[in-house]
C-alpha cells in the first residue's frame, strides 16, 4: 500500500475538519518488549515470580491471543523467563483467529520441541471436559490447557463495556468447544434483552489459571506495556480502564487497524462496534484497514433473528450423549493430532472449521464479524478503506474509500472528525453480542 494511504496519513489529511482524538490509551510505545515481558513474569503484581511458580518438570502451556501487539517479541520474553525455570515442556495454544504466518513465527520462537496448535472448537478430539455451566451443559476446553501443569494466558485487553461478560484471559469463550461458544453467544443476546442474568462459566478459574500476561496497547495499536498478575487482579485493572463518563460523539468517526497482524474482519468488527458508541444517529463511520480478503455480504438482522439462528445451530441436547467424565476421554497419544510446528487446519477464505464428527456444531469464524458489521451498516453509513476492489466492497454492503483524496473530500463535508485510537481493543471479544 502506498505510504499516502496509511491511517496516519488519513488523519493528517483531514485538514478541513476539526480533529478530536479520543482513546483511553496513550501514545507511549514500549521500546523493549522482550525485556518487558521477561520482567513482568519475574515480578507479577500479586503472585510469586514465575521461577517460584514452576515446579521442576512442569508442562507449561501458553494460551495466546493473536491480537497482542508485537506478539512474537512478547513470546520471546516469556520464553526467556521460562528458560530460568525447570519447566519440562512448553506448548502453545492459539486462538482460532490466528493466521498461519503468526503461528509460524511463534513456532520459530519457542523451538522445534514444542507444539503450536490453533484451537479447533468443533473438533471433539481437540478438547477435554472441564465442567458444566449453570444450565448443566458440559463445557469442553482445549485439551492442552486441561492437561497442562501451568497455563499462562497472554492476551490483549478487550475492554468492552461494564455490561459485557468479562474474562480477561480470553479462555472463555475463545478456547472452548463450539457448542459452548454458541451458547455463550445466546446468553449474551439474552442479557442484552434483559431476559436473563445467567453468567458465563468462569473457565479460567475452573482451570486453575494462576497468572496471566495482558498487553496494554498505545492509541495507535502498538504496545504500551504489559501487566502480569492473577486473572482476578488483571480483570479488575481492565475494568477500571473502561470509560464511565458519557462518550463524546460526532457525525464522522474514523477508526483504523494498524499493523499487518491486525488486518482481520474480527478486528474490523470490534473497531466498528467501538466507533458506533461515539457516533451520532445516522453518522458516518469510516473504517481504515489493509484487509485484503473478502467477507460474505452483510445483511442487517435483529436480535430475534440471531437468537433463532442460534437455536437452529445449537440443540440443547447436542452433547448429552458425550461422556462428561474426563477420565473416559480417549487416550492423549491417540487423539493429539498436533506435532512439532503443526497448526490446526481451517479454510482461510471462509473461516469455516468443520468437526471430525457430528458431536459438535460447525463453527463459522466469520459469523461474529458479519453480525456486527451488518447491524452497524444498518444503523450508520459505514465506509471501508481496504485492499479489496471497490466492487467487492460495495457487494459486501459497505461504502468505499479508495484513496486519501476521496477521504479528504468526504471529511470536508463535516465540521468535525472524531478519531478513536486503539478502537479494536475497545470492544468485547465477540462484539456482535455486546
Amino acid at each position: 500500500m502506498p505510504e499516502s494511504n496509511t491511517f496516519d496519513a488519513a488523519i493528517s489529511s483531514t485538514a478541513s475538519a476539526s480533529i478530536v482524538h479520543v482513546s483511553p490509551f496513550d501514545a507511549s510505545r514500549n521500546e523493549d518488549v522482550e525485556t518487558a515481558a521477561y520482567s513482568s513474569l519475574l515480578s507479577p503484581i500479586d503472585f510469586p515470580s514465575l521461577t517460584d511458580a514452576v515446579v521442576p518438570g512442569d508442562h507449561v502451556v501458553l494460551a495466546i491471543d493473536p491480537n497482542v501487539p508485537r506478539i512474537v517479541e512478547v513470546v520471546a520474553g516469556v520464553m526467556r523467563a521460562i528458560s530460568e525455570t525447570e519447566a519440562g515442556r512448553v506448548d502453545v495454544v492459539l486462538w482460532d483467529e490466528a493466521s498461519d504466518a503468526q503461528a509460524e513465527k511463534i513456532a520459530a520462537e519457542i523451538g522445534p520441541t514444542s507444539k503450536v496448535v490453533r484451537h479447533q472448537g468443533a473438533s471433539r478430539r481437540d478438547v477435554r471436559y472441564l465442567a458444566a455451566d449453570e444450565g448443566g451443559h458440559p463445557v469442553y476446553l482445549n485439551r492442552l490447557l486441561v492437561d497442562a501443569d501451568l497455563v499462562i494466558p497472554i492476551a490483549a485487553c478487550h475492554l468492552g463495556s461494564s455490561e459485557d461478560s468479562f474474562d480477561a484471559t480470553g479462555i472463555y469463550p475463545m478456547l472452548v468447544d463450539s457448542a459452548s461458544r454458541k451458547r455463550a453467544m445466546k446468553r449474551t443476546v439474552a442479557r442484552r434483552e434483559s431476559a436473563s442474568d445467567e453468567k458465563d462459566p468462569p473457565a479460567s478459574w475452573l482451570l486453575g489459571v494462576q497468572m496471566m500476561l495482558v498487553a496494554i496497547p498505545t492509541d495507535d495499536g502498538d504496545l504500551q506495556g504489559l501487566l502480569c498478575g492473577t486473572a482476578f487482579t488483571i480483570d479488575r485493572h481492565l475494568q477500571s480502564m473502561i470509560p464511565t463518563n458519557e462518550p463524546e460523539t460526532s457525525d464522522l468517526v474514523l477508526v483504523g487497524l494498524t499493523g499487518d497482524d491486525n488486518q482481520t474482519w474480527a478486528n474490523a468488527a470490534r473497531a466498528a462496534k467501538a466507533a458506533s458508541i461515539h457516533a451520532n444517529p445516522d453518522a458516518t463511520i469510516v473504517l481504515w484497514t489493509s484487509i485484503d480478503h473478502g467477507i460474505d455480504p452483510v445483511m442487517a438482522r435483529s436480535d430475534d433473528d440471531l437468537d433463532d439462528d442460534l437455536d437452529d445451530d445449537l440443540n440443547d441436547d447436542l452433547n448429552d450423549d458425550l461422556d462428561d467424565d474426563p477420565e473416559n476421554n480417549l487416550d492423549e497419544d491417540s487423539n493429539d493430532r498436533s506435532t512439532n510446528g503443526t497448526i490446526g487446519q481451517r479454510d482461510e477464505v471462509t473461516g469455516l472449521v468443520t468437526a471430525d464428527d457430528e458431536e459438535f456444531p460447525k463453527l463459522d469464524l466469520m459469523q461474529a464479524p458479519r453480525e456486527t458489521l451488518a447491524q452497524i451498516a444498518a444503523d450508520y453509513r459505514l465506509m471501508l478503506r481496504s485492499k479489496l476492489d471497490a466492487e467487492v466492497v460495495e457487494n459486501t454492503g459497505f461504502g468505499v474509500i479508495e484513496s486519501i483524496e476521496q477521504w479528504t473530500r468526504l471529511s470536508g463535508s463535516f465540521d468535525e472528525c472524531l478519531v478513536l485510537g486503539g478502537a479494536q481493543f475497545l470492544a468485547p471479544l465477540t462484539p456482535q453480542n455486546g
